[in-house]
């Protein structure tokens, strides 16, 4: 049966067309000589691509731990709230740094045209921010997977995420060991 790709002479002569998910052999092959006659511009793009959603990330991740670090011991609240606002500050840029993701994989795939996701997805910005997320957390459920250049911008997300959320950590228990005295604890 013949691919998707041959499905506009076809479906004019009546012929039968498989889906892209039950592409043949042939059909295959010819996506992949398409995709290596673009491989020096599209390894440059997707390098590219990588390192500005990377250092947006982590100028993010970095700027509000720093504002955190200087705005918290100011605040006129109880130690543990101080804490309280910290974890809230850090979920925040957290979300901020997925949707940068999310974004960024929008644009690969409906903007620049780098790979293509296959599975549960409907190229929504939702559908790109639900796997930035599974993704950035390295949950990783499986029911999305990527294709072609998007699997790089993937690879760096979920290093990126792990990296920022130990950073997040460390940086909470830093400010636990600050704020949380002996007294603090006994004091419920």
């Amino acid at each position: 049966m013949p691919c998707a790709t041959d499905r506009a002479p076809l479906a004019r002569a009546g012929a039968a067309v498989a889906p892209c998910a039950e592409r043949a052999p042939a059909c295959r092959i010819r996506q992949n000589n398409r995709d290596k006659t673009l491989w020096p511009v599209a390894v440059l793009g997707i390098i590219v691509i990588n390192i500005v959603v990377v250092t947006l990330a982590v100028g993010i991740h970095y700027e509000l731990l720093y504002r955190m670090t200087t705005i918290l011991p100011r605040l006129p609240v109880r130690h543990r709230f101080r804490i309280v606002l910290g974890v809230f500050g850090a979920l925040c840029a957290h979300a901020v740094e997925v949707w940068i993701f999310a974004i960024a994989y929008y644009g690969m795939l409906h903007w620049a045209h780098i790979g293509y996701f296959s599975g549960h997805f409907n190229g929504t910005v939702l559908d790109c921010a639900y796997f930035s997320f599974t993704t950035f957390t390295t949950l990783g459920f499986g029911d999305i997977e990527p294709m072609a250049g998007v699997r790089y911008l993937t690879g760096i997300e979920s290093l990126t995420g792990l990296l920022l959320i130990t950073w997040s950590a460390s940086f909470l228990f830093l400010e636990m060991q600050r704020y949380w005295t002996r007294r603090d604890v006994g004091d419920r």
